[in-house]
């Protein structure tokens, strides 16, 4: 069974949820931050976009009020904030809500069935997915430069579990099994009620067609190609930076600099700074697949999509995109640094000093 790239042309109903709950590195931040600087036409158009409570680091998107839900579900919590945020939508009762947190699909059952039942039966999931090779790229190369991985590609890949039954950390289903983690979301709100949504950089307004096509908006309120966006945009690391940073962040911790030192100088400050600032040359090699892990990793993303397909749901994107090989790992000369990579590093060192 094969799905075209299409989108469902009706809404979900009037008054009802939308919760995009990932994935991350799947054109989430876009999807927020177009909804947060239109919020306000978003609202004309009948969608609220909920707002965070004062004072949220991150408050184009809805992680507080994810993270009282993963609380809740926890039974750390209480989930009140959670509460307010839904509530928000409750004035205006005909309006559409869109709810967006890109690790909510990490959420345990617990979390997920008191989503359920507080959105109410109408609500809608939403979950965006890529390439999966390149998902997997993507992922490690930003917790490296969060300092949340400290080895290379081909390491931290072998240490991921492809099997075909899976395991789970700690209880949770862990990232990589991206379709397994959408199961207990297909189990709660049920297979008519959940849509994924497939990035392709060939289609680089699909994502925001197909959310305004669930909301029934235009797509330009959902798309992040304003200049005022544009220059949010997450980027990857290049394989040169990715390089740089795994070395100096060893480098650190090898000379006994303080963990905190570490976050607080490097990995927040001049990884993070390099990150936003620096524009690579077109033609820097990014970072790559290694060729021996490569038809491991399609044969499990062929798994993964027969997953998504069992449970018939509205599908927006082809099983060859998915699956694709992702692009080699390029070769890096270890002791050959950029000049201006090692200048936006010490600038963002001098930053965080401050």
């Amino acid at each position: 069974m094969s799905f075209a790239t299409a989108h469902s042309s009706a809404p979900i109903p009037a008054g009802a949820a939308l919760f995009h709950i990932g994935s991350p590195k799947t054109a989430t931040s876009a999807i927020q931050r177009a909804a947060d600087v239109g919020r306000a036409e978003l609202r004309e158009a009948g969608v609220i976009y909920p707002t965070c409570r004062p004072g949220a680091k991150s408050a184009h998107r809805h992680r507080d009020p994810v993270r009282s839900l993963r609380a809740y579900g926890e039974g750390a919590g209480d989930g009140e904030e959670w509460a307010e945020l839904v509530l928000q939508a409750r004035p205006e009762s005909g309006a559409r809500m869109l709810i967006s947190d890109e690790w909510a699909s990490t959420l345990p059952s617990a979390a997920i069935q008191h989503a359920r039942r507080t959105l109410g039966a109408d609500a809608h999931i939403v979950y965006t997915v890529r390439n999966y090779g390149e998902f997997l790229v993507s992922l490690w190369q930003e917790d490296v430069r969060a300092g949340k991985i400290t080895v290379d590609l081909g390491e931290w890949l072998a240490g991921r579990d492809f099997s075909e039954s899976g395991t789970r950390v700690r209880g949770r289903i862990p990232i990589e099994r991206q379709a397994d983690r959408l199961g207990p979301w297909v189990d709660a709100f049920g297979a008519s009620n959940v849509h994924v949504i497939m990035t392709d950089r060939a289609e680089p307004h699909r994502v925001a067609t197909a959310f305004g096509a669930l909301l029934g908006v235009r797509p330009a309120l959902l798309s992040a190609e304003s200049p005022q966006l544009v220059a949010h945009r997450n980027r990857g690391l290049t394989a040169a930076e990715v390089s740089f940073v795994l070395s100096v962040g060893q480098a650190a911790r090898e000379a006994g600099v303080p963990d905190g030192v570490i976050r607080s100088h490097l990995h927040r400050g001049a990884f993070e700074s390099l990150q936003a600032s620096r524009t690579p040359p077109r033609d820097e090699a990014l970072p790559g697949v290694p060729g021996a892990l490569t038809s491991r990793l399609t044969d499990f993303a062929e798994r993964q999509w027969d997953l998504f397909e069992s449970w018939g749901l509205d599908m927006v994107g082809d099983r060859a995109e998915f699956v694709r090989e992702a692009r080699a790992g390029a070769a890096v000369e270890k002791n050959v640094v950029p000049t201006d990579l090692a200048v936006h590093v010490v600038l963002g060192l001098l930053e965080a000093r401050r």
